[in-house]
């Protein structure tokens, strides 16, 4: 009995366990939500990694692993697995409307048999509780964050285009403080995991309309609960800011009115000057 090295995740499905006890979605949809957990990423044509791949869920908790076993190159390994867990985030808000918050490292774990333990995952669990405490940098939102030992692969810079995507893939900043995060838009409008432009830029167009039809029901389904609320407005900035950087890029230009009709404006959405706080402080 050994541990194994590769990458972590450790996420919350925020407002599974009500999903749950409301019987909102079927048993079948359910389980295809949870099944993505060990789904190896579909971007080994485009990304291969020779990697395995595990995950456990339990209550509302969710851990996913990546073996780093026969793959040397982390870079790539770090690239497919923001590729998958990118549309593992799409997924949960097209199809389920909820939000997702954890935290990814690299380290050593192990796991077997359902039972998943080591450094990695108590550094994943424990980045993830402190975003919750809504610490400074992220104010509790729904993110993922990037431990600074997968984060430092996006400085890497020895390798052809890979560390461009990776940062574009992951930084943030917030009130001028860089705060890394799994940029899931960002991912999308790149193409990354499908090899080309034309299929992220038809997913996205699709995705940023899903995604606004998402935000406009929380909006009016939690109006009365302000913890909750502040959460989807924070989706609607970082919906609103990705559509306006798509602008800058040139594969979007001829579809860039269209996307702006699916801004959310200040008419959809109450608590504007909140909304124009997190704008401004998000780039």
């Amino acid at each position: 009995m050994q541990y194994q090295y590769g990458i972590v995740a450790f996420f919350d499905i925020l407002g599974f366990g009500s999903l749950i006890k409301n019987n909102e979605k079927t048993l079948g949809e359910v389980a295809t939500l949870l099944s993505i957990l060990k789904t190896k990423s579909n971007t080994e044509n485009v990304l291969p990694t020779r990697s395995d791949v595990d995950g456990i869920a339990f209550s509302d908790s969710f851990v996913r692993v990546v073996m780093q076993g026969d793959a040397p190159d982390l870079q790539i390994l770090a690239m497919s697995e923001f590729c998958h867990l990118e549309n593992m985030q799409r997924l949960i808000i097209r199809e389920f409307g909820l939000l997702v918050r954890g935290a990814i490292t690299i380290g050593e774990f192990f796991i077997e048999d359902n039972i998943v333990f080591g450094p990695a995952l108590v550094r994943a669990v424990g980045l993830e509780k402190h975003c919750a405490k809504r610490i400074p940098d992220t104010n509790g939102m729904p993110v993922i964050l990037l431990d600074h030992n997968i984060d430092i692969l996006t400085k890497i810079t020895n390798k052809k285009d890979v560390p461009q995507t990776l940062k574009e893939a992951s930084q943030f900043t917030r009130e001028g403080n860089p705060v890394s995060i799994l940029n899931y838009c960002k991912i999308m409008s790149l193409g990354l995991g499908v090899g080309n432009f034309d299929d992220g830029k038809k997913r996205t167009i699709n995705f940023l309309t899903k995604q606004r039809n998402v935000i406009l029901t929380a909006i009016e389904r939690f109006t009365g609960n302000l913890n909750v609320l502040d959460k989807y407005k924070w989706l609607a900035c970082y919906h609103n800011r990705e559509i306006h950087k798509l602008k800058s890029c040139l594969h979007f230009q001829p579809e860039y009115n269209e996307l702006c009709e699916q801004l959310v404006t200040e008419d959809d959405i109450p608590g504007v000057n909140d909304i124009e706080f997190y704008f401004q402080t998000w780039n």
